[in-house]
């Protein structure tokens, strides 16, 4: 969802950004594919708490870095739509793993 808020801890600091900054932050750096880095995605946990509403818990590397993200999701008008983001680095890799 535009509305949406995506907050992170990276190297101990926290972030606060929109959907649309965190868009605009994400498309001004080179992508993992790009630069032929990995891209992994797996989805850890998936909580339905209501008809309306549900968490997932996925993790995500993205060249070097390794994220947990913590999605919130809301079922608006009939769609599901992340309504935050909450991530942290989890691990980084060594370069040419």
């Amino acid at each position: 969802a535009d509305a949406a808020i995506v907050h992170g801890i990276r190297d101990g600091k926290h972030t606060v950004r929109s959907a649309a900054e965190f868009r605009d932050f994400i498309r001004s750096r080179p992508s993992p594919a790009s630069m032929k880095s990995p891209r992994e995605e797996a989805i850890i946990s998936i909580d339905q708490t209501s008809p309306d509403l549900a968490i997932a818990k996925v993790r995500v590397r993205a060249g070097q870095t390794g994220f947990i993200d913590h999605l919130v999701f809301h079922r608006i008008d009939g769609r599901w739509l992340i309504t935050t983001k909450a991530f942290h680095v989890a691990q980084v890799f060594p370069e040419g793993s």
